[in-house]
Order: C-alpha cells, then sequence, then structure tokens
C-alpha cells in the first residue's frame, strides 16, 4: 500500500498497516471476490490483550506502536474493536510530529470490518477518516475530514471491500496461509488495493519480548483504480511492494513485521 499511513497499518495484528503501509502488488489480472475465514486452529485476539511494538528504520529507533483489543457495541450489535497508536521516538519526535490513532470494530466471528476510524495528527494539520462498511452488501461509505482546510468529502466506494488494513492484519493472525498467494481487497480510507497473501516457511526469530517459533508470510501489494462498470486493475504507475510478517504459532501474535522501503528497511518488532 502506500503512503505513511499505510506503512503503519501494516503493523496491524496494521496494516496495519498503517495499515497498517506500503504500495500493493501483483500482475494485472482481477482480485478475487472471496476473502479467507479465520481457522479454528489459530487463537483469535482476545478482548484484553495488549501489545506494543518497537518501530525502526535501518536499525534505528523510529517510534513505537500501541495495540489493543476490546469488546464494544455499536448499532447493537457485539464486535471486538481493535484501538492503535504510532508516534515517534528519541530524537525523531523532534523533527517529524506526526501521530497516528485509531480503532476499527469488526465482527467477532469473521473479522471482517464494520466500521473504522483513524487520525493522522501531522503538526497543526489533522486528517480524519470514517468508513463505514454497509452490512448488507459490503459497500463502505467513506468520510474524510481536513479541520485545518475545513474540508469535508464524502464517498461510496462502488464495489464491496469487507476488510480494512487493520481488520486485514488481524486475519493474518487467524486464517490458514499456503504457498499458494490468496488475493483479496483491502480500502484504505478511499483508496483501494489488492493483497496477495502467501506462507513463505516456519522460523525461529528472536525480538524483544523473546524467543518464537513462528510462521514467516509474504504480504505483497498494489495500489488499484476503480472505474465504473469495470474491474479494478493495478495503478500502472504504482509498484508492488511486499511486506513481511512473523506470526507466533502458538499465541497467534505478530511478533515481527518488515518492509523493504525507498529510505531503507522498515521493521516492527513485539516488545
Amino acid at each position: 500500500m502506500w503512503g505513511r499511513t499505510a506503512v503503519v497499518l501494516i503493523v496491524f495484528g496494521a496494516v496495519t498497516a498503517a495499515a497498517l503501509l506500503l504500495h500493493t502488488g501483483g500482475g494485472a489480472d482481477s482480485p478475487a471476490p472471496s476473502v479467507p475465514l479465520p481457522s479454528d486452529r489459530h487463537p483469535f485476539p482476545a478482548p484484553g490483550e495488549t501489545d506494543r511494538y518497537t518501530l525502526s528504520l535501518n536499525d534505528v529507533a523510529a517510534g513505537e506502536l500501541k495495540t489493543s483489543f476490546v469488546r464494544a457495541v455499536e448499532d447493537g450489535r457485539q464486535g471486538l474493536q481493535f484501538r492503535y497508536t504510532l508516534a515517534p521516538t528519541g530524537a525523531l519526535q523532534y523533527v517529524w510530529q506526526y501521530k497516528l490513532t485509531g480503532s476499527t470494530m469488526m465482527d467477532p466471528h469473521t473479522l471482517r470490518a464494520r466500521s473504522s476510524t483513524f487520525t493522522s495528527h501531522s503538526g497543526e494539520k489533522d486528517k480524519i477518516v470514517t468508513v463505514r462498511f454497509e452490512p448488507a452488501d459490503g459497500r463502505a461509505d467513506v468520510e474524510i475530514s481536513k479541520p485545518y482546510k475545513k474540508s469535508l468529502k464524502r464517498k461510496q466506494f462502488p464495489i464491496a471491500v469487507p476488510l480494512d488494513p487493520a481488520a486485514a492484519l488481524v486475519l493474518l493472525r487467524t486464517a490458514d496461509w499456503t504457498p499458494q498467494p490468496a488475493t483479496f481487497l483491502v480500502l484504505n480510507g478511499d483508496d483501494l488495493y489488492r493483497w496477495q497473501v502467501r506462507y513463505l516457511r516456519r522460523e525461529t526469530v528472536k525480538v524483544p519480548a523473546g524467543e518464537f517459533d513462528t510462521d514467516a508470510i509474504e504480504v505483497a501489494t498494489h495500489e488499484m483504480q476503480v472505474k465504473a462498470g469495470k474491474a479494478p486493475a493495478p495503478k500502472e504507475d504504482k509498484e508492488e511492494r511486499t511486506v513481511s510478517v512473523w506470526v507466533d504459532r502458538k499465541g497467534g501474535l505478530l511478533v515481527r513485521v518488515q518492509a523493504e522501503l525507498t529510505l531503507g528497511t522498515f521493521q516492527a518488532e513485539l516488545e
């Protein structure tokens, strides 16, 4: 995916995204309409779970990401809400005045997104994005507000997209992945991306939180263009980007997320 927000979101377990956060990948084929379902063999995120990640760029500390899961009710329906906050740390916080806060309400059984909202703070320039996924057909109503410009944009996405980056990254923890790529669509604000997810290998990794027996997963992403009456197609001026994700086989936690960006290697590790 993406820009700055998307690289952040793909961290979430972020796209987190941020996503969950990169430009997405793949060839010219239309994305498959189906989305993998969570597997009973993998642990679901439990309400009350709180995780913290150290972010780095080229092995230099760059920020901190905090995530949590809570039970919540929206429109009379029980749901699982994923909350996150990202901010730079150390000397970087004085030169990069940026903060990202948000939440995604998900169906507690399928992890499909019901609604999401996130606010990016960049100096005095806030941007607030709210998305509501229609339960009947999966179409999304998007609202983007920029108070410093006194601007408000509303848009209804013309195709069904059941996931935002945060919900998609939580799905990485729970679905069964194989070496054969699974392809689906993810809506980040009013931008559409294709994700192609495939299983790589079993691997032992060491992070600040300890040593974990993990499944390594690759996520290839590509930004898509949407035209009325036509299937979404990859934007030709956007490059494919890949993100590697390591998931703890026992507890289902996202242990490490790594991506090669223009500025170098971005990494998030569980504390």
